[in-house]
C-alpha cells in the first residue's frame, strides 16, 4: 500500500481537504505518487467523518488495495477509482455511514477481483461451465459469499457491493450477432440498474460515486477514446439517477447537497452530449439502438 506521508510531505492536509479531487492531478509520470496522494486525501476525509480506526473500513481499504494491485486504468492505478469515487462521498455528497463507505471502497473487487478474493477467502476453487471456463456470475457470488465468510464486513455492506456489481452477460450475447452485442450488452446493464441499484438508496449514492469518476469527469479520469465508449454506456442513467434524488428515502438529506451534485451531474450531461454529437452519434438512434424510450435521453 502507497503510503500518505509520502505526499503529506510535499502539500499540506488543508491542501488536500480543500482542493476538490477532480481538480488534483490524474496524468503523472508517477502513478505511485498519485496513489499515495488520493490516499492521504482519503485518510484525511476519513478523520473528519469520524472514521477513523473503523475496523470495517480499515479492513476494506486492505481488501481493495490487495485485490487490485497491479491493476492499472487509463490514468494511473486501479485503485484510484474507488479512493476518489469515496473521497466524493464523503466529501461531496457528506455520506459517512461506515457500511456505505466500505460498500464503496469494495465496489468493484467482487467484480473484477473475484479470482483473488476466492483464493484467500474460499477453497481457492473457481466454478466452470459447461464449456470448461469459469463461470463469471458464479464465481462473483462466491466471491461475495467469502467475503461473507470473514465476518469482516456488514451484511449490509456486502448488499450494497453487490446490488452496484454489475453481471456478466456473456451467456445472453452468445446468440446475439457481434455488431448488435454493445447495445444488448447495455440495455442489459440498464436493466440491473432500475432493478438493483435505483430500488436501494444506499446503493444509489454508491453509484453516482463511480458515476462521478466514470461519466460525469471522465474527462479528467478517461482517455479520448475510453470517453465516447463510456458516454454511451451511461448516457441513460442520467435520468434515473437523477430522479433518486427525489426519493423519500434518498441518503443525501441536506437539500443544498442534492442540489449541488444535482448540477455537477447536470453539467457533466452536457459534456457527454456534445462529445456524443461531436462523434457524429444520433441520441435518438442511440436509445433506438439500446432499445429503450428516446425520453429517456433527451427528456430531462
Amino acid at each position: 500500500m502507497a503510503a500518505a506521508g509520502v505526499y503529506n510531505s510535499l502539500y499540506p492536509t488543508e491542501y488536500l481537504l480543500e482542493t476538490p479531487v477532480w481538480d488534483l492531478p490524474t496524468n503523472t509520470e508517477d502513478p505511485d505518487l498519485l496513489t499515495s496522494m488520493l490516499k492521504a486525501r482519503l485518510d484525511a476525509q476519513l478523520a473528519v467523518a469520524g472514521l477513523t480506526g473503523n475496523p470495517q473500513i480499515a479492513f476494506a481499504l486492505d481488501l481493495a488495495f490487495a485485490a487490485h494491485k497491479g491493476r492499472k486504468r487509463t490514468n494511473g492505478n486501479y485503485i484510484d477509482h474507488p479512493m476518489r469515487a469515496t473521497i466524493y462521498l464523503l466529501d461531496s455528497l457528506g455520506v459517512h455511514d461506515p457500511d456505505i463507505v466500505a460498500a464503496d471502497i469494495i465496489h468493484d473487487v467482487g467484480e473484477d477481483e473475484y479470482k483473488r478474493v476466492i483464493n484467500w477467502y474460499g477453497d481457492g476453487n473457481l466454478i466452470l461451465n459447461e464449456a470448461g471456463e469459469p463461470d463469471i456470475n458464479a464465481n462473483v457470488a462466491k466471491a461475495f459469499d467469502a467475503l461473507h465468510s470473514t465476518r469482516k464486513l456488514s451484511e449490509r455492506t456486502l448488499d450494497i457491493a453487490n446490488r452496484v456489481t454489475v453481471p456478466s452477460f456473456e451467456e445472453h450475447l452468445a446468440v446475439i450477432e457481434e455488431d448488435r452485442k454493445w447495445a444488448v450488452k447495455t440495455g442489459l446493464f440498464l436493466s440491473h440498474i432500475a432493478l438493483e441499484v435505483i430500488t436501494c438508496p444506499a446503493a444509489v449514492v454508491v453509484k453516482r460515486s463511480d458515476l462521478k469518476d466514470n461519466a460525469v469527469d471522465n474527462h479528467h479520469t478517461h482517455g479520448p477514446a475510453k470517453m465516447i465508449r463510456s458516454d454511451k454506456k451511461y448516457y441513460a442513467l442520467w435520468k434515473p439517477m437523477d430522479a433518486a434524488l427525489d426519493d423519500p428515502d434518498c441518503i443525501i438529506k441536506n437539500p443544498a447537497i442534492r442540489a449541488e451534485t444535482r448540477l455537477e451531474f447536470w453539467e457533466g450531461k452536457g459534456r457527454a452530449e456534445a462529445r456524443l454529437v461531436e462523434a457524429g452519434v444520433s441520441l435518438h438512434g442511440l436509445a433506438k439502438e439500446i432499445g429503450i424510450d428516446p425520453k429517456l435521453l433527451l427528456d430531462m
